[in-house]
């Protein structure tokens, strides 16, 4: 692509211009994750709970919450 060539950090942006001009995708970002449903919905006791998050995210306040409600502050402890 052009652009990339010229100028790296515009990609990103033109890409979704033209996402959301040609093809009328409204939104590029995924929907909201909602920690407390998924916890009770899709998992077990007995797996560990793996979170991948992209560049920027920072899930830690969502993350104490959920902890906070359902294991208590106590046994919840952060690491990154």
């Amino acid at each position: 692509m052009v652009v990339e060539a010229i100028c790296d950090e515009l990609s990103g942006i033109l890409n979704g211009f033209y996402v959301e001009i040609l093809i009328g995708v409204k939104e590029l970002a995924p929907p909201a994750v909602n920690l407390q449903k998924i916890f009770e919905q899709d998992t077990r006791a007995s797996e560990p709970i793996l979170i991948m998050i992209s560049p920027g995210a920072d899930p830690s306040q969502d993350l104490e919450e959920l902890a906070k409600v359902t294991i208590g502050t106590e046994k919840y402890h952060q690491v990154s």
